[in-house]
């Protein structure tokens, strides 16, 4: 295949037709490489696949797109095929999806998790979904989020026992992307390939990505200190766009730092902290079954709340010498909490029959670890309402990667957990 026709030059074949236009394709004499999906271009003139093949080849952005969709946390474009026509066949019959063009993206053969999530029912224990799998799930979206906002990839060094960890950038010259699109219905998995609990997640949909113009350094210090919400860092710390769609620049940066509810929901501004908001509301539906909707379609009015004390029933479990790992213990008070606050103005209408969900409360009886719980309610500190900003992705992910290895060895589903990085896999 020549340098025209690929994203990453490799050569794949076409081998069962799944629905019309789209193929399961394999990489020949690479069984390990899996499978993959394999979508016709349809109805491309030859001067367009000329133009695809020099986009992908002569003029380089083959390498390019491969850096922003090439990542093992997205769904990703791994690569372009011609397939040959009839009349270049000397066999019987013409080659399968013959003189067809075809761009071939990973294959997410476990299903959704949109579709988990509506096929698994609340359990009597409060545990809705292995607290494993959410860690699985939170660990790939953040390092989704980090590559394509922050240009980062996650690098694992190991030393005998020891496993030491850091983000390393992709280019020098990276813009941040906001994915606003991050649901459980594009959150897709892959089946294991060896001894691994979990096959790989990925981050899928990003037909509605915005690309910003801000430039993010490589050289940014993961361990700096946060934006804490200090909107006159901006525009120099922060990329933005807005909730759906496009709009000048300079118009969507007026929008910093004010009440959101100034604007249509679609016109609202989108930052690395709402990517944020949207990782921990996925992950907590994990946990508790319960989905965060921030205001209803119909009054406009506010359906999530937290303790304005910092979680009041976790404080007072703890004063009676609580200790344990995992919420939901006899320690914690059976009332709820009396401190219910939320940051969006619009209270709760009385005609409205949607139910209110405290984020403290629910987290304070979930059944799973405390690394876990403290790992979501930091994410859910980012209420759109809320105003805070961050610049970088990058801390957050490493906090979560501190958590898991604490649940990794603290409990035992922790150490009965196979990893797709553990070693041998």
């Amino acid at each position: 295949m020549s340098s025209q026709n690929s994203v990453c030059q490799p050569c794949f074949e076409l081998v069962e037709e799944v629905d019309e236009g789209i193929w399961i394709a394999v990489k020949p004499g690479e069984p390990q490489a899996g499978r993959f999906l394999a979508r016709r271009i349809d109805k491309l003139s030859e001067q367009q696949r000329q133009a695809v093949g020099s986009l992908m080849g002569i003029q380089g952005q083959g390498s390019v797109v491969g850096q922003v969709l090439g990542h093992r946390n997205l769904v990703s474009l791994v690569g372009h095929m011609e397939q040959p026509g009839a009349g270049t066949n000397t066999g019987p019959s013409p080659p399968c999806g013959a003189g067809a063009d075809f761009f071939l993206w990973d294959l997410c053969e476990a299903g959704s998790l949109g579709s988990l999530l509506s096929a698994v029912p609340n359990q009597p224990n409060g545990l809705h979904l292995a607290e494993s799998l959410c860690w699985h799930v939170l660990r790939a979206l953040l390092g989704a989020v980090v590559h394509l906002h922050d240009g980062k990839s996650l690098v694992v060094h190991r030393a005998g026992a020891a496993r030491a960890f850091r983000w390393l950038s992709v280019r020098e010259d990276w813009h941040p992307i906001l994915h606003r699109s991050i649901d459980p219905g594009h959150i897709y998995f892959q089946l294991p390939r060896g001894n691994e609990t979990y096959g790989l997640c990925k981050l899928g949909h990003s037909a509605a990505a915005a690309v910003t113009g801000h430039v993010i350094s490589p050289h940014d210090d993961d361990d700096d200190e946060d934006d804490g919400g200090n909107t006159e860092a901006w525009p120099s710390t922060v990329a933005v766009s807005i909730k759906k769609g496009w709009e000048p620049l300079a118009k969507t940066r007026d929008k910093i730092g004010r009440d959101p509810e100034t604007w249509p929901v679609d016109e609202r501004p989108y930052t690395l902290s709402d990517e944020l908001w949207s990782i921990g509301s996925v992950v907590f539906t994990m946990m508790t079954g319960s989905q965060l909707a921030l205001v209803c379609d119909r009054f406009g009015c506010a359906h999530v709340t937290k303790c304005s004390e910092g979680g009041c029933l976790r404080r007072a479990a703890h004063a009676m010498g609580c200790r344990c790992v995992a919420g939901g213990c006899p320690h914690l008070p059976r009332g709820d909490c009396s401190h219910a606050v939320a940051d969006w103005e619009r209270m709760r209408d009385e005609r409205c029959g949607q139910g209110v969900i405290n984020v403290d409360t629910n987290l304070a009886r979930a059944p799973y670890s405390h690394w876990l719980r403290d790992a979501v309610r930091c994410l859910l500190e980012f209420d759109p309402a809320s105003k805070l900003l961050t610049s970088t992705a990058s801390r957050f992910a490493t906090m979560a990667e501190i958590g898991f290895r604490h649940w990794r060895e603290g409990t035992e589903e922790g150490r009965s957990y196979v990893d797709v990085d553990d070693e041998g896999q």
